[in-house]
Formats: structure tokens, sequence, C-alpha cells
């Protein structure tokens, strides 16, 4: 899904993602998915408020549900070189990946025996069971995602 505000929201969210504290996963450059919970997080209120929320009807008629609750919600950040192994997520309906800087669309995210098509801008959605990674980076990739389940 195209995020068609993407440009004008791009860099308020940068620098807010810019101000988390410094916190890195595996070898994951940065995320605040180890972060405490009650440490406020700006950018997702605004990337849920200003952006998300005009795509939940589109969502929801897509997936033919009356409505979802979002489980969690995180950043990554990958800096050269640094990825995210295969993996999954357990105890949710869907993965969410919207891609707020990606500079070569080879580094989106891959899932496994899954070929789609994105770039910069676009949100992504997928079961969570399937297994997905984030290969090496070359240059700055940020994305944010969510997990969510229907209701």
């Amino acid at each position: 899904m195209k995020i068609e505000e993407h440009q004008k929201y791009k860099e308020r969210l940068l620098r807010l993602i810019s101000m988390m504290p410094d916190s890195s996963y595996e070898t994951v450059t940065r995320t605040d998915w180890n972060v405490d919970s009650n440490i406020p997080r700006p950018y997702w209120r605004m990337f849920y408020n200003e952006i998300l929320n005009k795509y939940i009807e589109r969502l929801n008629e897509f997936y033919e549900v009356d409505g979802f609750e979002i489980a969690n919600s995180w950043y990554q950040q990958y800096s050269n070189d640094s990825e995210h192994i295969w993996h999954r997520h357990g105890q949710t309906n869907f993965t969410n990946v919207y891609f707020l800087e990606l500079p070569d669309k080879e580094h989106r995210t891959e899932i496994k025996d899954v070929e789609y098509d994105a770039e910069e801008g676009d949100l992504i959605t997928f079961p969570a069971a399937m297994l997905h990674r984030s290969k090496p980076s070359k240059g700055r990739k940020t994305i944010i995602s969510f997990n969510l389940n229907f209701s």
C-alpha cells in the first residue's frame, strides 16, 4: 500500500526517531524493540495519528474485517551491513512494515518464498507466521513496524 503522505512526513518521523534512546537488537543498528514501554514514542504517535489512521478503513476493507488492534510497534534502523536474521512473529495475525527510508529496493524486507514489489513510502502487510528477514543493508534503511490482530 502506497502511503501518499510519505514525503510530507518522512523528515519529521526520522527526526523523532533520532531522539529515541540508543538501543540495538542482535545486529540491528538502532531500534526501540527492547526499550522500556513506558518511554514515550512520539514518532509512533505521529505515524499512527497522522498517517496510519487514514489507512485503517482500507485495511479493514481489504481484509474484510470490522477492525483490528495493534499488538505492538517499533522502529528499526539499519546501517552498513546490519541485518535482522530470519524470524517470525508469534501470537499475532499480521506483521506490517512501513519503509520510511529504503535507498535500494533490493534491501526491502525479504519474505521467504514470496515475491513482491515495494519501495520507500510503501506499507506492506503479511501473515506474522511467515519467515522474513532484513538482508545486510547498504546505506541506511529505516522501517516502522507493527503487529496487528483483526477482530
